[in-house]
């Protein structure tokens, strides 16, 4: 018999034995699954529905006690598997930062106790504003000016008696406006024009005119006179009623 005849009976045999296989269809090996390191055997065949139905109900303790018996088995044996691995040495700082870790390693946690603060009630100071009220006495500054200007002006020869009367504004500004000077006797009226109103503007911008301190006046206006006598009188501050009124 020649190789090549050989072969091609070997070939028809195993197309042979491949059809017969495949009509017979021959029980295979039954499955192997393996649970927690320990050998057993499962059927697939076995409906899950009869499983499910077999499964006892079981309340939320149960489940509860079942999760942590879960849990510490799965740690023991992690703790088991990696004991001839574990180095009982007190590790430091330096050595954790050049070790390389490796999987599996349980760290805990120190846990970081909260101390309670005590709290401090706030306290808010409430500064209350009370307002004062100052009076500002312009008795003497009217006073100043008449006398001063009865010094200032040089009339000529008057007949006794006869009375001569002046008014004006000044501002806070020293700045005079609105100058009026007269006589009640009117034949002597320009004498007044003529004689004391050049001396009223020439106080401008002294400080003869400064407003008392404190005030709160833009502008005032001041008025005056005198009579012709044998003996000159000057004014007084008690010859004069003005004040103001300041709230601070």
């Amino acid at each position: 018999m020649s190789y090549s005849n050989f072969f091609k009976i070997i070939i028809i045999l195993t197309i042979v034995f491949t059809i017969c296989i495949g009509l017979l269809k021959p029980k295979m090996h039954t499955s192997v699954m393996v649970q927690n390191s320990e050998y057993g055997i499962s059927n697939p065949d076995i409906e899950m529905t009869n499983a499910i139905q077999t499964i006892p109900t079981m309340s939320t303790e149960q489940v509860k006690n079942t999760v942590k018996k879960a849990d510490s088995i799965s740690v023991a044996n992690l703790n088991t598997k990696n004991a001839d691995n574990v180095v009982k040495e007190p590790v430091n700082a330096k050595s954790v930062s050049n070790t390389k870790v490796t999987a599996n390693v349980l760290t805990q946690k120190p846990v970081v106790k909260k101390e309670k603060t005590a709290v401090k009630p706030v306290t808010s100071t409430v500064k209350t504003e009370i307002q004062m009220e100052e009076e500002i006495v312009w008795n003497k500054w009217r006073s100043d000016i008449q006398n001063q200007l009865m010094k200032d002006v040089q009339l000529p020869i008057i007949p006794q008696g006869t009375v001569f009367k002046f008014q004006f504004d000044v501002d806070k500004y020293g700045r005079i406006s609105n100058v009026k000077t007269w006589s009640l006797t009117n034949s002597f009226t320009p004498y007044a024009i003529q004689y004391i109103a050049p001396v009223i503007k020439s106080y401008q911008g002294r400080e003869l005119l400064n407003f008392p301190s404190g005030s709160n006046r833009t502008v005032t206006t001041v008025e005056g006179g005198w009579r012709i006598g044998k003996v000159s009188k000057y004014s007084t501050p008690n010859d004069y009623h003005d004040t103001e009124k300041v709230v601070k």
